[in-house]
């Protein structure tokens, strides 16, 4: 197979998927990889162009089974203006965040590797060259993280308490996230480079939404450097409490899997020692916490940190069921 980062500037296509390029040859150092579900990139590809006087880099979006004719014509129509080599990869079939970053790595060659989500959007025109600046001063195989922000978010009623939420456990200065590297590995903003990404690949028994990123950067961390730095991008896709509580809701089997897999380090994790205390309670027990803690997320008229805290608990109940087998 021929990837990115060759002269000729090609991917071949496997058995489900098609490509566009958008035409521009060059062999990048540095390509920025996008997976999708659903998610229109085409903004993020307009901002992106206005990094690209600043530093040069290639970019490459994997929709993975979206099947919306109208959202790749939107981003086709995107890479045709974007002055770098641009790829869409669209996928028939929807396989999952961590077989789509794993099909991004193995379609590609550049040394350098920026995972962003299609929600995304850099908060400094200066964010390609930023990341490149931190790469050449490490000198050596490494994991960047740039961080996130709420800068550009379409903040509103109904993506308050996201908003609320990322802004407490998310959107952290670089000088906190490092004081955890691997947890604080989100797979929205980050650079890596070609070894870790050869050695660590993204483990494909993470269904779904959640924790499939930090299992990846635990992972990263027992091997290699893990560097955050403060090179934000803003989360554009805030969700309405019923979708933010539907995804925590289903994300248990992947929690438990991370429980299982890291359990050094999850055992540590606040919202694992919650959800195993609230086992004390028995099924009816967790059931009703889960049922009132949900109402007190969703309610407009509490606090925001009332609803954050129900949030939280929320969300332990949710896992609580997952982790009765020892984990």
């Amino acid at each position: 197979m021929t990837r990115i980062g060759t002269n000729d500037c090609s991917i071949v296509p496997e058995q489900h998927e098609s490509v566009f390029f958008n035409g521009v040859a060059g062999a990048p150092t540095l390509i920025v990889a996008v997976p999708t579900f659903r998610d229109d990139p085409s903004r993020l590809v307009e901002a992106l162009a206005s990094c690209a006087a600043k530093a040069p880099f290639g970019l490459v979006i994997y929709d993975d089974g979206t099947g919306d004719p109208k959202m790749t014509a939107n981003a086709q129509e995107a890479l045709r203006h974007f002055p770098q080599p641009g790829f869409l990869i669209t996928a028939s079939v929807n396989l999952g965040r961590a077989i789509a970053r794993n099909r991004l790595i193995s379609a590609t060659r550049s040394e350098w590797l920026l995972f962003m989500d299609a929600d995304m959007l850099p908060d400094s025109p200066d964010f390609i060259a930023a990341y490149l600046k931190a790469a050449e001063e490490h000198q050596g195989p490494a994991l960047f993280a740039g961080g996130s922000s709420l800068k550009n978010s379409n903040i509103n009623v109904a993506t308050r308490l996201q908003a609320a939420q990322a802004a407490h456990s998310e959107c952290l200065p670089a000088t906190q996230r490092n004081l955890a590297p691997g947890q604080y590995v989100f797979s929205s903003n980050i650079l890596v480079h070609r070894d870790i990404l050869n050695a660590v690949p993204f483990d494909p028994g993470y269904k779904g939404w959640g924790w499939e990123d930090t299992d990846w950067g635990i992972s990263i961390a027992k091997q290699y450097p893990v560097v955050h730095i403060d090179n934000t991008a803003s989360h554009l896709g805030l969700l309405p409490e019923a979708l933010i509580l539907k995804k925590y809701g289903t994300s248990g089997d992947n929690f438990a899997r991370l429980a299982s897999r890291h359990p050094d380090e999850v055992h540590k994790m606040r919202i694992y020692r919650v959800a195993r205390g609230l086992n004390r309670f028995g099924t009816f027990g967790v059931s009703g916490v889960r049922t009132v803690s949900r109402g007190l997320a969703q309610s407009r008229f509490m606090p925001m940190s009332t609803r954050l805290l129900a949030l939280k608990l929320f969300r332990a109940a949710s896992y609580s069921p997952h982790l009765r087998t020892g984990v």
